[in-house]
């Protein structure tokens, strides 16, 4: 399987077989695009869609503002949460607005396990919670 530009006319080989190109694919849940480039914006989107939807069963277990305490739901929150944001962002070169995203989606996400109000400072809540931004 070859990843490159479907109308570039070249035909690749190994072993006297010719390979088959491919449209952008996924593997190991990294996003590529023709031409072997990683496809950083559909990871972000993936990604925050994936940690909403873990907030969410979380939140629903109990690692929320009326269940567990406030230091074991955050526990919960940078053990599985966090590490599925950040998975393949490490790999990646982003820009400051792509770097929004991830940014957004992490305040949302500690807002819904302090079950605090939109308005609230999520840099105090990521300083209780020792939690880096994002950029860092």
């Amino acid at each position: 399987m070859v990843l490159s530009d479907m109308n570039d006319g070249l035909s690749y080989e190994l072993y006297e077989q010719t390979l088959c190109k491919q449209h952008p694919f996924s593997y190991l849940g990294v996003p590529f695009k023709p031409g072997g480039y990683l496809n950083s914006q559909e990871l972000i989107e993936h990604n925050a869609c994936e940690v909403f939807a873990l907030t969410n069963v979380l939140t629903s277990v109990g690692a929320n503002h009326y269940g567990f305490d406030r230091f074991l739901s955050t526990r919960f929150y940078a053990q599985i949460v966090r590490a599925r944001l950040e998975y393949g962002l490490e790999v990646n070169r982003l820009t400051a607005s792509q770097i929004k995203a991830p940014e957004d989606a992490q305040n949302e996400c500690l807002l819904r396990t302090y079950c605090a109000s939109k308005r609230a400072s999520t840099r105090v809540l990521r300083h209780l919670s020792r939690l880096p931004t994002m950029k860092e």
